[in-house]
């Protein structure tokens, strides 16, 4: 985010003002593209939001940003070079408003909460990682063992030679859209 205006007085409309320029050729947009239009992510909204209450307010390690209430208003289609502002509105005492706009009009809007890490999460430290890729795993390969398996009950009285699968058809033709021009 750049050209930040400084933060205000509390009661100042809005207190704070980041804009970002894309063009279209960011790698978060080339790889979101729903029919052929590049639109910005869910994430890259919440990510923009909080980067800015964290930019225009101080907190400190104890303390976290944690967005409520957030509303996608309308996709963000980026087509050519356009300004995105994020704006943070003053709120309740430990709050903030928070919206993503362009030319196109107000995209996102949310609520950020600035609250103790024992309050957001009850640990005082970060939890332990993940391992995402297990997780992953299981998550995608579970049902297509569970249906192999069914498959294999299914033609257990049957004489195969061999029995093939596919995870998709895309596995043997290819997504639509590199076969449907």
């Amino acid at each position: 985010m750049t050209n930040a205006t400084s933060p205000a007085t509390p009661d100042t409309y809005p207190t704070a003002v980041f804009t970002s320029i894309l063009t279209g050729d960011e790698a978060f947009l080339a790889d979101h593209v729903i029919q052929g239009h590049r639109i910005l992510p869910g994430a890259a909204y919440l990510e923009m939001a909080r980067a800015a209450v964290a930019l225009s307010t101080t907190i400190g390690d104890e303390h976290i940003i944690v967005l409520r209430d957030s509303v996608f208003v309308q996709p963000m289609i980026v087509t050519h070079e356009c300004a995105v502002e994020t704006k943070v509105y003053p709120g309740a005492d430990g709050e903030c408003g928070v919206e993503v706009i362009t030319g196109q009009g107000v995209h996102f809007q949310s609520r950020a909460c600035i609250e103790a890490t024992s309050k957001a999460g009850g640990a005082t430290s970060p939890p332990a990682p993940l391992d995402v890729p297990a997780l992953e795993i299981d998550r995608v390969l579970a049902p297509k063992v569970e249906g192999v398996e069914y498959l294999d009950e299914a033609t257990a009285d049957l004489r195969l030679d061999f029995f093939i699968t596919l995870s998709s058809v895309a596995g043997s033709l290819g997504n639509a859209t590199s076969w449907m021009v």
